[in-house]
């Protein structure tokens, strides 16, 4: 049975974010190729996959709510934890990973897709390192995030960052079309009685993110980031 030293979650991220942070803006790429199943970051939830946030250091099958093979359960019971070099593996071929360390020739991944390049599986262990959040501490930190204000303002359009992480935001009216990358926390403001639209990027050159209407003498906050118009907002527009 193969297992992987299970060490803190903040260190493997720490080495793993030094090793290949040149690949992450690649693997990001890459991973357009995985959204199908797989989410991650701010508000990702199980779909077809597991929820990919932290796992780098995470026990095999053990994301909480997401119905896992009797195999993978069975390669978590047993041990296993995943590091770069057991998910480089896996993500090539899933059955046959699980087969190995199972010794199990009857073992089958839920997973069928299979990425054979080493490059891209290299840069998109890169970029699933990027988000090494500490599982323990997202709740209440998302909590604090969304509880932040958002006060609507006459003859002014605004957006409050209030995701766990940076992003661009632009906002665009009659008078203006200003962007910046707001932290968690930060406010961006444009003057424009008629109203406007926000929008907000995970990176500066993404082309695909969120948009927003916004009435007039209206603000609005960001709760979660995700990717293609799903993310979620406040209410103060409503």
């Amino acid at each position: 049975m193969k297992t992987a030293a299970l060490l803190p979650a903040l260190v493997l991220a720490f080495n793993a974010a030094g090793t290949h942070a040149q690949d992450a803006d690649a693997g990001r790429l890459v991973f357009r190729k995985c959204a199908a199943c797989h989410q991650i970051g701010d508000g990702a939830k199980n779909g077809a996959g597991p929820v990919l946030t932290g796992i780098i250091g995470r026990p095999a099958g053990s994301y909480d709510g997401f119905r896992y093979s009797k195999y993978m359960v069975a390669a978590g019971k047993a041990g296993h934890v995943w590091d770069e070099d057991s998910i480089f593996e896996y993500i090539s071929n899933p059955t046959k990973y699980l087969r190995k360390i199972l010794d199990n020739p009857r073992a089958k991944a839920k997973m069928r897709f299979k990425l054979k390049s080493e490059a891209d599986r290299r840069n998109v262990i890169a970029y699933l390192a990027t988000y090494q959040t500490t599982m323990g501490e997202a709740p209440e930190a998302m909590e604090q995030m969304t509880a932040l204000p958002s006060t609507d303002t006459p003859g002014r359009v605004c957006v409050t960052n209030g995701a766990m992480a940076e992003h661009l935001f632009i906002v665009e009216t009659e008078n203006a079309r200003i962007s910046e990358m707001l932290k968690p926390g930060q406010q961006l403001c444009s003057d424009g009685v008629q109203g406007g639209k926000i929008s907000v990027f995970e990176h500066p050159d993404d082309q695909e993110g969120c948009t927003r209407l916004m009435a007039p003498n209206k603000s609005d906050t960001l709760v979660r980031y995700m990717e293609f118009d799903r993310c979620e907002w406040g209410t103060h527009n409503q």
